[in-house]
């Protein structure tokens, strides 16, 4: 059981349009968090981030992981689940790998399965990108942006939650990436893997901060209250 509250980027972006059940819902997954959970997407994550940040093209190296994981021989329910999830988040990603190129970008992985939350009105989120875009303008200022993909298949991200989500992004890059240069909400995405869709980040962020933040303070609220499952 987590104590303090905190909850990761996705769940928040859905938190944000989702129904009173739901998000109950979402605080009691975020407070009482599985472990199996939380190593779900692994397999899929890391060839995909990699697959960009490396400026990839060629989808062989996507079908070998696929090859890999068919080819393994789990010996739970969960680890043969996972083997299944993870192959068809693979194939999915095939599907829009050529949205993905970012050519006039410097592409680079992000820091996967580390702790750098951001701090809002009293919740740590979590965002993690797991590829980081840096870019340099027509004025020569230096930017910086990530990608964040989405992997569970039961609640995908839609066009309000990935503007949420990207604007999360943005402030993930405020807080830990200024370094390399000033946030661009511009290149800060949003992916739903098993809808192979990439969304555009939204043209302002400052209202949808406002409603992130709103949405905080009532999960701090309510975090004390909810039982476990």
């Amino acid at each position: 059981m987590r104590t303090d509250p905190r909850i990761t980027a996705t769940k928040l972006a859905e938190y944000m349009s989702a129904s009173f059940a739901r998000k109950r819902s979402i605080i009691q997954e975020q407070k009482y968090p599985q472990e199996v959970a939380m190593v779900r997407w692994r397999k899929a994550e890391r060839p995909v981030a990699l697959f960009v940040a490396q400026g990839q093209s060629d989808l062989k190296i996507i079908d070998e992981h696929i090859a890999r994981l068919a080819a393994e021989n789990p010996d739970t329910e969960f680890k043969i689940q996972n083997r299944d999830l993870c192959i068809a988040a693979l194939k999915s990603f095939k599907l829009l790998s050529n949205q993905l190129s970012f050519e006039k970008f410097k592409k680079s992985l992000g820091a996967m399965q580390q702790s750098m939350p951001i701090p809002i009105n009293g919740v740590d989120v979590s965002v993690l990108p797991q590829v980081v875009l840096q870019g340099t303008t027509q004025k020569g200022t230096k930017v910086v942006g990530g990608i964040k993909f989405s992997f569970p298949k039961t609640h995908p991200l839609n066009a309000a939650s990935a503007e949420y989500l990207s604007v999360l992004i943005h402030w993930h890059c405020e807080c830990h990436l200024s370094k390399m240069g000033k946030p661009d909400l511009r290149l800060c995405h949003a992916v739903d893997v098993p809808t192979a869709t990439m969304f555009e980040p939204p043209k302002s962020y400052k209202r949808r901060r406002q409603h992130i933040e709103e949405a905080c303070h009532e999960i701090v609220q309510r975090w004390p209250n909810v039982p476990p499952p």
